[in-house]
């Protein structure tokens, strides 16, 4: 599971660091020096209290920076590394900042085209491979990396290489279309994956005119015509390869002052020109959309429910609260993971990104689903999950273990050169600098469980959301089908939703000995917890509502119902779905069940109720010998001797996906509907045998039954049977 959602991640619509991104800090900081975002050093010496904020610092390495004349930024950070150096180019543009049409997938391209080399070194990889480096790259939406790790003592070599291909790449049009069409080959390959395939379409489908429309390697359409664009290549590197889009960083065994110097040496001859690029905003989304992908290869289905959220805002509480609702809700250890990925088994994968971006970008939630039937159920789940956290504050000690693992987890991923590295390179990017990490974390330890239900509500809303499918092409994820067609009474512009669901079952099914078991059960479900709630907890839950649901049982039928106003039918559904599908049979609700039973046969059926009494007695007498004649409650003896095994093998019997029918009225909706016929579609599979008919035998003349009893009252009843074929 984790590898597969590893491969979700890295394919997610931004890089999945959690400490990122802002807008860059005012003006420029001159050979400074600090820690964790606070002055160190001279600095500490003139202040006290700044020891005590260097000590409460989250990053725990000295940070030192400088600005050239030209504008590049250099960031130097020393720590214990044994020899070995890590040297970051950051260039802060990604395919986010490919505005002009037709021309997507240049800031990718350039990560290919950086390792031509120049006229003073034109075989980059030689002398790269010659000092034993380590040496790569990679594009996202923000953000363009080049790295290398090796030994300090080639500090010197690796500054000149990278300077001078920063500042004189050189490429003909021969090299350049190799490279293109080895771009293009790199795009054939991601169709390979359903993620990919899945993401291309999704962002394609969430934006309207902003650059998050494309994915990083871009349209396809561009990237073929892309060897046409040879002219257009040299303009890209002109305008987004400038010393004031470009951020140095270097980590390791290194002496800030000296390295300052050797990049100075370097890179001052390297010319200003940026500008920045008009990214349009996107407008708000009024209404969900919603998109089904064909995926040419074997995979199971893969849902995706998508958010426009919020750029990255270090010191914004919300929005901090916002970046932790994926694991909130759909991490690890979120009850949704339990259930639906260990305990029903229903996901191969469950996961989120809720990664911080430049711009507001997606934040999504991710199931591999394992019944393409099932889907429409699992949207339900994920939904569910989403109304909770909105509608409950989050526990202050589940809100605490998630800022200790986001704490932590960026932490112990800072041992290495490397390590820290790849750890502040999207914050670098983002927001030209480190300060931002001690901000968010300052700001992550504030956020409260009020913050987290505001967020949900401000951006998990179904009008902002963007719902994909993927599915084998041709094998398309058909809808459940029940044994019988459920009956619809759609009224649109009825305020409530009416649910019904008509089992084949009843007390002529009581087993000999059991009579008043099918009752039992029936109670069991409407008044009963299920395996996560006690009843209390479901009383105190529809409450609120204002709705319930209850269970009658008849002879040869049990219908369970309720009803609900139209705004709240999702919440309604959650805990009547989980009352059908996950009843608790408990043993406290068994036995307080049994014997309100037994008192009603005790107390009232026999002395407090003469009408009844006469039904039943004229029912037993009528149908004397055959499944009819008990009443459905039972009797005292039969009651007493049931346990909870037979009522959850009852259940297990007669409750299935082939006996029952569902009935659904009032103002529901398509989708409403599809995920109650996924759900049931759940239940046990099995046909119980149909009984026949009670061979009743024939009256003969009169017959009169008087039953003495104390009491002032008289009630009398009287009929016979008849044949309703």
């Amino acid at each position: 599971m984790r590898h597969l959602l590893a491969v979700a991640l890295s394919f997610s619509l931004s890089a999945c660091f959690f400490v990122v991104k802002e807008g860059p800090p005012d003006g420029h900081v001159h050979a400074s020096s600090f820690h964790g975002g606070t002055r160190t050093a001279e600095a500490s010496a003139e202040k006290s209290g700044a020891n005590a904020k260097a000590a409460s610092a989250v990053f725990p390495y000295a940070i030192h920076q400088k600005s050239l004349a030209n504008g590049l930024k250099v960031i130097v950070v020393p720590m214990p590394a044994d020899g070995l150096v890590s040297y970051w180019s950051i260039v802060r543009t990604g395919s986010r900042d490919e505005v002009e049409p037709g021309v997507t997938g240049f800031a990718h391209f350039f990560e290919h085209m950086m390792f031509r080399g120049t006229e003073k070194h034109p075989e980059y990889d030689k002398i790269t491979n010659g000092i034993g480096a380590d040496a790569n790259a990679f594009t996202s939406d923000d953000i363009t990396a080049y790295h290398l790790s090796f030994a300090k003592q080639d500090l010197p070599i690796v500054v000149d290489v990278e300077a001078d291909r920063f500042q004189h790449l050189q490429y003909d049009e021969t090299q350049f279309k190799t490279e293109a069409g080895a771009v293009y080959g790199e795009y054939r390959k991601s169709r390979t994956s359903p993620f990919s395939v899945l993401f291309e379409a999704l962002q394609n489908a969430a934006f309207d005119v902003h650059t998050y429309k494309h994915t990083t390697i871009g349209f396809e359409a561009d990237i073929q015509k892309m060897p046409e664009q040879f002219e257009y290549s040299k303009s890209f590197f002109q305008r987004f390869y400038r010393p004031e889009n470009v951020i140095v960083f270097v980590t390791g065994d290194v002496e800030p002052a000296a390295t300052f110097a050797l990049i100075e040496q370097n890179y001052s001859g390297w010319k200003k020109g940026y500008t920045a690029p008009k990214v349009p905003a996107e407008p708000p989304q009024t209404a969900q959309r919603r998109i089904t992908v064909p995926f040419e290869g074997q995979t199971l289905p893969l849902l995706c429910v998508s958010f426009k959220g919020e750029r990255f805002l270090p010191k914004d509480r919300r929005t901090q609260a916002g970046q932790l609702l994926g694991e909130l809700a759909f991490g690890e250890t979120a009850p949704l993971y339990k259930k639906l990925v260990l305990d029903e088994q229903r996901l191969e994968m469950l996961g989120a990104s809720f990664s911080p971006s430049r711009d507001p970008s997606l934040w999504s939630v991710f199931a591999m689903v394992k019944d393409p039937a099932d889907v429409p159920a699992i949207e339900g789940e994920i939904w569910d999950a989403i109304a909770v956290l909105q509608r409950e504050p989050v526990a202050v000690e589940r809100l605490d273990e998630i800022r200790s693992r986001e704490k932590y987890g960026f932490l112990t991923g800072l041992s290495t050169p490397d390590g820290v590295a790849s750890a502040v390179a999207y914050p670098i990017a983002m927001t030209g600098g480190l300060e931002c990490i001690e901000q968010q974390y300052a700001t992550l330890d504030q956020v409260t469980p009020e913050d987290v239900q505001a967020a949900a509500r401000a951006w998990l809303r179904p009008e902002s959301s963007t719902v994909a499918l993927l599915h084998t092409a041709d094998s398309p994820p058909a809808p459940a089908v029940l044994a019988h067609q459920p009956v619809l009474f759609p009224v649109p512009e009825d305020p409530n939703v009416v649910f019904k669901l008509w089992f084949q079952v009843g007390s002529q099914d009581d087993p000999p000995g059991k009579e008043g078991l099918a009752a039992l059960v029936g109670d069991l479900l409407s008044e009963g917890g299920t395996k996560s709630k006690a009843y209390d907890q479901i009383l105190a839950e529809l409450f609120p509502l204002a709705a319930g649901y209850r269970v009658s049982v008849d002879k040869e039928m049990t219908v369970m119902s309720g009803t609900v106003h139209r705004d709240k039918a999702a919440e309604f559904y959650a805990l009547f779905s989980d009352a059908v599908l996950n009843p608790g049979f408990r043993t406290e609700d068994f036995e307080r069940l049994r014997d309100a039973a037994v008192s009603a046969l005790e107390n009232t059926l026999r002395f407090s109720s003469d009408e009844d009494l006469g039904k039943a007695v004229l029912t037993a007498r009528v149908f004397r010998g055959t499944r009819y004649a008990h009443p459905a409650l039972g009797t005292v003896q039969s009651l007493k001797a049931l346990s909870v095994d037979d009522a959850r093998e009852f259940w297990r019997t007669h409750f299935t996906k082939e006996n029952v029918v569902l009935a659904l009225g009032g103002a529901y909706t398509d989708g409403l509907r599809a995920r109650v016929q996924a759900d049931l579609a759940r239940l046990a599979s099995g046909t119980p045998a149909m009984l026949a008919p009670p061979a009743v035998a024939p009256l003969q003349g009169r017959h009169a039954l008087i039953v003495e009893k104390p009491g002032p009252s008289t009630a009398i009843s009287f009929g016979f049977p008849i044949d309703v074929k």
